[in-house]
């Protein structure tokens, strides 16, 4: 049975008193958490094979053949909360580099009842990226507000396996419409995101919200992410 979603209510509430969430009604952040849910359901989940990525733990819950989602920069549990609340076949490791709110997410994941798909992983996205368990494990890594997309790529790509799917909330339209009036693809260029291994970018909307979905073609560098804290400072793109 899946967590009722007045329980998430009440947990997110208790996040925006905190400070953790903006001020938005919760009833529009759950909805921008199903809109990626949205996305994500539609990706294809392969059958499980040997080789790298396959070795990922989830703290020692992880079945095999049960897809994996990372979410980069969870703060007060949106969309990584939310998302493990809404698709119920995933597993979800939630990263978050503030103690505060980490601590919040683990009390929510314990108050949710959901530690048997879920995790909180204390830290920044590049040291994430970096360990061995983790690196090349998810199927599908999301963000909502990482940061800009130059650092939302490199902080993701080296936690993709083959094959696997970065999706990214975008900003509102601002210009950057196509000739079809849709959002484009202009703040993901080719060429960086092919030095990370990642695909060309596409746009999908979900209940009126715009995504950009990118895919891992090759395995990320080794090289990638580089240290704590570059990526901001010298973003690739």
């Amino acid at each position: 049975m899946g967590v009722p979603l007045r329980d998430l209510y009440r947990v997110l509430g208790t996040a925006r008193d905190r400070g953790f969430l903006g001020r938005l009604p919760i009833e529009d952040q759950i909805e921008h958490s199903a809109a990626f849910a949205d996305v994500v359901s539609l990706l294809p989940v392969p059958a499980p094979s040997a080789g790298v990525g396959q070795e990922i733990s989830l703290a020692a819950t992880t079945s095999s053949g049960v897809p994996l989602l990372i979410d980069l920069g969870t703060g007060g549990g949106i969309p990584g909360l939310a998302l493990t609340v809404l698709l119920t076949e995933w597993r979800v490791a939630m990263i978050e580099a503030s103690s505060r709110r980490a601590a919040f997410l683990r009390m929510a994941v314990a108050r949710l009842s959901l530690g048997d798909r879920a995790v909180v992983l204390e830290a920044r996205s590049e040291e994430i990226g970096r360990r061995r368990e983790w690196r090349h494990a998810a199927l599908c890594v999301t963000a909502r507000s990482l940061g800009r997309p130059g650092v939302v790529a490199e902080c993701a790509a080296p936690l993709l396996q083959l094959g696997g799917i970065l999706v990214v909330s975008e900003p509102p339209q601002d210009g950057r419409e196509d000739e079809a009036g849709r959002c484009s693809t202009a703040r993901w260029p080719v060429d960086p995101l092919g030095t990370l291994g990642l695909g060309r970018p596409a746009i999908c909307t979900a209940r009126g919200r715009s995504f950009v979905t990118i895919s891992s073609e090759t395995l990320c560098d080794e090289r990638y992410p580089r240290r704590t804290g570059v990526p901001q400072r010298r973003p690739l793109f």
